[in-house]
């Protein structure tokens, strides 16, 4: 299925998330809805490094929700968001990076300190 599940840390302050890697899927997507807070977010601006990295299908502002927040940012770059699982698409992910620490096999954890995710 090329879909693996693994235990990583993102955010500030960290916690720890399980994490559904599909390594056929296009991008890293995080449900910000469900109370994503982080002090070091920092959302995917037009024409950014983010934005250029991850080839976007357009940029914009967000008129989904009624306040800004993470996931919905104005100014922002959107890719289409991706769920196999449950066989869904979505053309608002919004561009942003953020803190991830991840795990090696020899218990050595790397920080990535702006990874760039949907």
């Amino acid at each position: 299925t090329l879909q693996y599940i693994t235990e990583v840390s993102q955010r500030t302050p960290l916690i720890s998330i399980k994490l559904l890697v599909h390594l056929g899927g296009k991008s890293l997507w995080v449900d910000c809805d469900k109370g994503f807070k982080s002090s070091t977010y920092k959302p995917g601006v037009c024409n950014s490094i983010q934005c250029t990295y991850s080839n976007p299908n357009h940029c914009g502002d967000c008129i989904l929700k009624p306040k800004l927040q993470p996931g919905c940012n104005n100014n922002s770059c959107y890719i289409w968001g991706e769920n196999p699982l449950i066989d869904w698409f979505d053309d608002s992910a919004d561009i942003a990076d953020d803190v991830f620490v991840i795990g090696s096999t020899t218990g050595v954890r790397v920080t990535l300190p702006r990874f760039i995710f949907a």
